[in-house]
């Protein structure tokens, strides 16, 4: 879409307003694609790097596209993965683990943080919910 956006812009003959920065979308969109392969470790050097730009220019684009940060678009991706571990069955250690946190702690701190509760208070509701329907 916003290459489309682009296209008809130019097509139409409107030049940008001026002080209006472009917006690099395919250097958002790798960014976006590697942190949605949830990596052990992810730096903005890292990004930087992966992408070819600043990490200030690459930051406000990501935000601008995706409407967060890429270090809590990672963050999310990370508690998407614990709710799918913690489903399947596996203990909160293992999913803090396979999902990327540092440790049981730093997940619960980040789930809590994210959706008001534990993960493990989560999960309860969860079986709560399962059994009160059948």
């Amino acid at each position: 879409l916003y290459d489309l956006a682009h296209a008809l812009e130019a097509a139409a003959g409107t030049a940008p307003a001026s002080g209006k920065k472009l917006i690099d979308y395919h250097s958002a969109e790798m960014a976006r694609q590697y942190l949605h392969e949830l990596p052990q470790t992810a730096t903005m050097e890292y990004l930087e790097q992966l992408c070819g730009r600043d990490r200030w220019s690459l930051s406000r684009d990501f935000r601008t596209l995706f409407g967060t940060s890429p270090y809590r678009y990672l963050t999310m991706r990370r508690l998407d993965a614990v709710k799918t571990a913690l489903r399947t069955g596996q203990t909160l250690a293992e999913t803090a683990f396979s999902s990327g946190f540092a440790d049981q702690s730093h997940m619960t701190r980040q789930f809590s943080k994210a959706f008001g509760i534990s993960p493990a208070r989560w999960l309860g509701l969860l079986h709560h919910r399962q059994v009160t329907t059948r």
